[in-house]
């Protein structure tokens, strides 16, 4: 089961139930066992402060995955997506706000399932698998 939840600082205009639905979806290509897994949008000071204080990261970043559960459980963790960065990046890159939420939220569901993004091959990888989700959006991204 997946939950969005929007911070008080933040409003979208995209369909949530769509997007939920979607990642859903998702998840269960990906792990056959969930348990609950959040998924919270909110501005760059929140994650900005989350990447600080539990992985003392001094800087803004687009996604941070946590993992609360162990290899051998039903998948439980929770995804925050900078908001406003998918914003920034979506216009710099001439995008939808969705396009680059849908996004980050697989990407950071890639991460919840154990994939990693250190290296270049890793990046590739993930990148690929993304691309792959994306293309499968029930509307035009």
């Amino acid at each position: 089961m997946i939950d969005i939840h929007l911070t008080d600082q933040v409003d979208v205009s995209f369909d949530l139930p769509m997007l939920t639905a979607f990642l859903e979806d998702v998840l269960s290509d990906l792990h056959p066992d969930v348990d609950s897994v959040g998924i919270i949008l909110a501005d760059h000071d929140f994650v900005h402060a989350l990447n600080k204080d539990y992985l003392a990261h001094d800087y803004r970043t687009d996604v941070i995955s946590f993992t609360y559960s162990e290899a051998h459980e039903a998948l439980c963790g929770e995804v925050y997506i900078d908001i406003e960065t998918a914003r920034e990046q979506a216009m710099e890159r001439g995008l939808s706000e969705l396009a680059e939420v849908v996004r980050y939220s697989v990407h950071g569901l890639l991460h919840l399932v154990g994939h990693d993004d250190q290296s270049t091959d890793e990046r590739e990888a993930m990148r690929l698998l993304e691309d792959a989700y994306l293309a499968t959006y029930p509307v035009p991204l």
